[in-house]
């Protein structure tokens, strides 16, 4: 469910794994455009990312508690890295 003032961030490292694979298999800019944005917006990092620019920090803290426990604390430590390093570049490009 959309909200009215919602910040929405897109998880760009998909977005462009996703266009370059629908180019390649033929598809137009503009399909491929915007199979690649429903997609990037889909994965957990564009969904954990859209969570923390709204301050809602919890679906961030149950990924890191995952990442921390399957691959260690300085893998959880980078990916809050990336998290918030992607949330800074989505808003400031808003602004």
């Amino acid at each position: 469910m959309a909200y009215m003032g919602q910040k929405w961030v897109m998880d760009r490292e998909a977005y462009d794994e996703r266009r370059a694979i629908m180019e390649v298999e033929g598809a137009d800019g503009l399909t491929a455009s915007r199979e690649a944005s429903d997609c990037a917006y889909a994965t957990r990092m564009g969904q954990v990312c859209t969570a923390g620019a709204n301050r809602q920090w919890a679906p961030a803290r149950a990924w890191l508690r995952e990442i921390a426990t399957r691959f260690g604390y300085a893998t959880a430590r980078a990916v809050i890295k990336d998290v918030r390093a992607t949330i800074e570049t989505e808003l400031r490009w808003r602004q």
